[in-house]
């Protein structure tokens, strides 16, 4: 069993295919209309059934594979870069003092 949810809302079905599973189909989309779908599946159901394939009547479609990432808020990430580059400053500067020394008076 799969629970499905559709954003931007849409109309669609779910239609049966023989021996192959479910579609999802949706009856009127607009020239580059992008809609989200988003699924629940129970154990029995393989990942690798789902997203098998897009396809249009009227011309190109693509499925755009999306990656969960954690989003961190721009502060984190300016103060998160902030002490990297200090960081490497910092290592930069220790190890040109203590190197300094053994060039010159090598």
């Amino acid at each position: 069993m799969v629970t499905i949810s559709v954003y931007p809302p849409a109309e669609y079905r779910v239609v049966p295919i023989q021996g192959a599973g479910e579609e999802i189909r949706f009856e009127r989309l607009l020239p580059k209309q992008s809609i989200m779908i988003t699924y629940v599946y129970t154990s029995p159901l393989d990942v690798n059934k789902i997203n098998t394939y897009v396809m249009s009547d009227e011309g190109m479609a693509q499925r755009v594979n999306v990656l969960l990432n954690r989003q961190w808020s721009k502060w984190l990430l300016l103060f998160a870069w902030y002490f990297l580059f200090v960081g490497f400053v910092t290592t930069a500067y220790l190890l040109y003092v203590y190197i300094r020394p053994l060039i010159i008076t090598a």
